[in-house]
């Protein structure tokens, strides 16, 4: 009777090694676990690692290719994530301490598994970047963008339908009520949640290299029409329904948009070949 293949002693280690680190470095966890939890623009970090399990599930075939290559690259990415994060930690800049926590678990694996685990899981690796935070610097130039065109469109689409609305800037006056379209109702809170759910299906579907860029490239424009679609219902409710019930529904409706495009992708990863099929697994 043959006997059951054992996993390659190394990789034994994996658990306990990138639990270690996670304590090293515990405080840039918590404080992305508390942006996560505390800030709805930042939920897409929860949703990160979620997307990478799907995308690193659907080419669990590869795990054997996977533990192959040299092993000390992993011990040059550590290095480099440790220095991140001290220099990130000491000049309060938290990209770098986001960035070096990630790096350091990165260069962990690849110590234990080999090179080929980042080649081979190149599609789960990247969707696991979507855990950092948009840095603070770029967010102003992302923010205002995103603000200005929603409020047009939307004061475009209720004229559009004959409805009495005002523009003033980004501020939005229906039936003499002023809705800022500002911080709460910007996109930023959608942005980058949907262009992590078009990049796990653009890496679930039978795609080429081209029509992934694009289905990426265009993520942006979903996300300003998803977010104008969710405004529509925010603005009428400010202008004719109590405060807090307004508030109450433009939350909803964003929440509702993500669901919905969620509930899309699954319709397509049903409908469609993925990842896991034979006639994909040559594709990253």
């Amino acid at each position: 009777m043959p006997q059951a293949t054992r996993p390659n002693p190394p990789v034994l280690w994996l658990l306990p090694l990138t639990a270690l680190l996670v304590a090293v470095f515990w405080s840039a966890w918590a404080e992305l676990y508390d942006l996560a939890t505390r800030h709805e623009e930042y939920g897409h970090i929860l949703l990160a690692p979620l997307m990478a399990g799907w995308l690193a599930w659907l080419r669990r075939e590869r795990l054997a290719d996977a533990l192959t290559g040299p092993r000390w690259p992993g011990l040059g990415i550590l290095f480099v994530g440790l220095a991140l994060s001290l220099v990130g930690e000491h000049r309060l800049i938290e990209t770098f301490w986001f960035a070096g926590a990630l790096l350091a678990v990165c260069g962990v694996v690849v110590a234990v598994t080999g090179i080929g685990v980042i080649r081979r899981f190149a599609a789960a690796w990247g969707a696991l970047l979507f855990i950092l935070p948009l840095p603070g610097v770029l967010r102003p130039y992302v923010a205002a963008p995103l603000q200005t065109y929603a409020a047009a469109c939307v004061d475009g689409l209720y004229r559009l339908a004959g409805g009495h609305i005002e523009l003033q800037g980004s501020v939005l006056l229906i039936r003499g009520v002023p809705v800022a379209v500002g911080e709460a109702c910007n996109g930023m809170r959608m942005l980058v949640a949907l262009i992590l759910i078009v990049y796990t299906a653009v890496f679930t579907w039978k795609l080429g290299p081209r029509l992934r860029l694009l289905f990426i490239a265009l993520s942006p424009v979903v996300a300003l029409v998803a977010n104008v679609i969710r405004l529509i219902p925010a603005v009428w409710g400010f202008g004719h329904l109590d405060a807090g019930l307004a508030e109450q529904i433009h939350d909803a409706s964003g929440w509702a948009m993500l669901v919905v495009l969620l509930a899309a992708l699954g319709w397509f990863v049903i409908r469609h070949p993925t990842q896991s099929s034979p006639a994909t697994r040559r594709l990253t």
